[in-house]
């Protein structure tokens, strides 16, 4: 008999890979580990309960500021292993089949595991951390239309998702995001995987850039004046920080009097 819970569904998920063979390539157990270490070097918990319906408590969820050395005021969080169910049912109406679907509530664990390690990963890469709330909110989406493995994926689930609908260019860009990691890290034994919505996401940037002229190009009010805060009121951590610190408050003095 196999126990309820947490656990079972570890055990659960053990006894599958033991029975189909489908056991991880070593260097997606290899990234898993090095993301775990790096996690908790920052004196964070790895393991986050999640709830039957893929919620997260506050106080067990991860501050990303901590895995970044952020100094926002605000704390971003992973918020959870939900199963996006809004576009899930997209899907069933579409035709999808439902094999191609999870079932239950929350994602599995292998997901929230690889989920967990790509956002430890684009901490480590010192990516402001509500950008990477937002980039796993968006794998959230991608996997609760795959079922499978995250090691199994393929240049077809990543089509097949893409093809949905006509997303947004967050999106596009987040998917190609996920895309990316899995093939640099060697994380899917079908590597490389997402190649159309690579090169989608490339496009539109060149695009969207090549359209901007003068101030557009700089970043909006809401971004600089959150900058400016950091500069002038946070405390820098380390040397490198301060240095940092010191040379965009020089920069901000001579564009206020240029």
């Amino acid at each position: 008999m196999i126990p309820s819970g947490f656990w079972g569904g570890r055990v659960a998920n053990l006894l599958s890979r033991q029975i189909t063979g489908n056991e991880p390539p070593s260097s997606y157990v290899d990234f898993i580990a090095r993301m775990r270490r790096f996690v908790e070097s920052k004196g964070v918990t790895w393991a986050i309960p999640v709830a039957k319906d893929g919620s997260v408590s506050k106080a067990a969820d991860w501050d990303l500021r901590m895995l970044t050395g952020s100094h926002s005021r605000f704390a971003s969080r992973t918020n959870g292993f939900a199963i996006d169910s809004k576009v899930r049912e997209e899907a069933l109406q579409s035709g999808w089949a439902t094999a191609h679907l999870p079932e239950g509530q929350a994602l599995s664990h292998d997901v929230q595991e690889f989920i967990k390690a790509v956002i430890a990963c684009r901490c480590r890469q010192q990516i402001v951390p509500r950008s990477v709330r937002h980039e796993a909110s968006i794998w959230r989406t991608f996997f609760s239309l795959v079922n499978k493995a995250p090691w199994e994926l393929n240049s077809d689930d990543f089509n097949r998702f893409m093809a949905l609908k006509e997303w947004s260019e967050k999106v596009v860009v987040g998917i190609s995001i996920l895309a990316n990691e899995i093939n640099e890290n060697l994380l899917s034994r079908n590597v490389p995987v997402g190649t159309a919505v690579r090169i989608k996401a490339a496009k539109r940037l060149q695009s969207n850039l090549d359209e901007r002229r003068d101030s557009k190009k700089l970043p909006d009010k809401k971004s600089l004046h959150e900058l400016v805060r950091i500069v002038f009121q946070e405390n820098p951590v380390g040397h490198h920080d301060r240095i940092r610190f010191y040379a965009l408050r020089l920069l901000l003095f001579l564009r206020g009097y240029g």
